[in-house]
């Protein structure tokens, strides 16, 4: 096998003794460990021998490889994953695009983030998270206006609403500066979009 011997082969060695085939479980088993071991080389490894093994790699197996990929710093390899994702017909979720989205911003990169957001509602409506990362990242560098386009305009645009989480962070921000008024607005806005305020966003006021 291409990563060699060690705990990886002596797990399939005892596998094969006992006559038990591997399943994508057990790769998805053995990406987990890989993961903590920090080892993208293994990583792609094992995806490769699961092809071998005539395995396909389900949702669960890229979207572990992909933030392992953004763990090590390797965002070009995460990316290629995703599209490898999508040739091999399977939809990527909130788990696939988040990480990308706040890879980019953690590097000050909003466009790279924004066009990630913008392909969303092609491969993955619905899914709030990406865009809820965006919500938090201008509003931490004091972009108000920016946070509320992508409530506005990016969410609707990707046939999805702003949830509670959206408005927690909106919330904290205006609570921040002890912007009552502001706050209010917020929770009216809540209200007419039927979002019903959990007792987080009470407790944050």
């Amino acid at each position: 096998r291409t990563w060699g011997r060690g705990w990886l082969e002596e797990v399939m060695e005892l596998m094969a003794e006992d006559l038990v085939p591997p399943d994508v479980m057990t790769f998805n088993v053995l990406l987990r460990m890989a993961v903590r071991r920090e080892s993208a080389c293994i990583a792609r490894a094992l995806l490769n021998d699961m092809r071998r093994e005539g395995i396909e790699p389900d949702i669960y197996t890229f979207n572990t490889i992909i933030n392992l990929y953004v763990k090590l710093g390797d965002i070009e390899g995460a990316k290629e994953l995703l599209q490898e994702m999508i040739r091999n017909n399977i939809i990527p979720d909130e788990s696939s695009y988040a990480p990308l989205v706040q890879a980019y911003l953690a590097m000050g990169q909003v466009e790279p983030a924004l066009a990630i957001v913008e392909h969303l509602g092609e491969h993955a409506r619905g899914m709030r998270a990406p865009l809820n990362v965006l919500v938090s990242f201008f509003l931490r560098h004091d972009k108000l206006a920016e946070a509320w386009k992508v409530v506005n305009e990016r969410m609707p645009k990707a046939k999805m609403a702003p949830d509670s989480f959206t408005f927690h962070s909106l919330l904290q921000y205006h609570a921040s500066r002890r912007e009552e008024a502001l706050c209010r607005g917020v929770l009216r806005e809540m209200h007419a979009r039927g979002v019903p305020p959990t007792s987080h966003i009470f407790n944050s006021l």
